[in-house]
């Protein structure tokens, strides 16, 4: 995983997957999940504020239905515009959501979404 400030990006298609562990569904004989053909390969997700961006974790978000959701964004300015420029991030591999769903499991995996601004506050939680 990679933290940062910046980097130059470009608009994708918004779009929500269910239920990430079969999402992306399981390669046969690999027990890797498999995603959708124009999934980007690095995406900049939420992390909690830590002095020490190693010790940071991504931030899950709880959606209106209940549902546990990580926000995942294909370039900076659509994270900034998704959840907000104050907000820390951390840029994952497709390898790397597979290592937070393990250790943080989420039920959406949404993409380029963008939440209102009043709601931008909460619900929030470490994953």
């Amino acid at each position: 995983m990679k933290n940062g400030r910046t980097h130059p990006g470009s608009w994708r298609r918004s779009h929500a997957v269910d239920k990430p562990a079969s999402l992306l569904g399981q390669m046969p004989n690999t027990g890797r999940a498999t995603l959708p053909e124009d999934f980007p390969p690095v995406v900049y997700v939420p992390r909690s504020e830590s002095d020490d961006p190693q010790q940071s974790r991504v931030m899950l978000r709880t959606t209106a239905d209940g549902r546990v959701a990580l926000l995942a964004y294909s370039a900076l300015d659509r994270f900034h515009e998704g959840v907000g420029a104050e907000v820390p991030w951390v840029l994952v591999t497709i390898e790397d959501l597979q290592q937070i769903y393990e250790q943080s499991p989420y039920e959406l995996l949404l993409m380029d979404v963008r939440v209102p601004q009043e709601s931008r506050r909460g619900p929030w939680h470490v994953g």
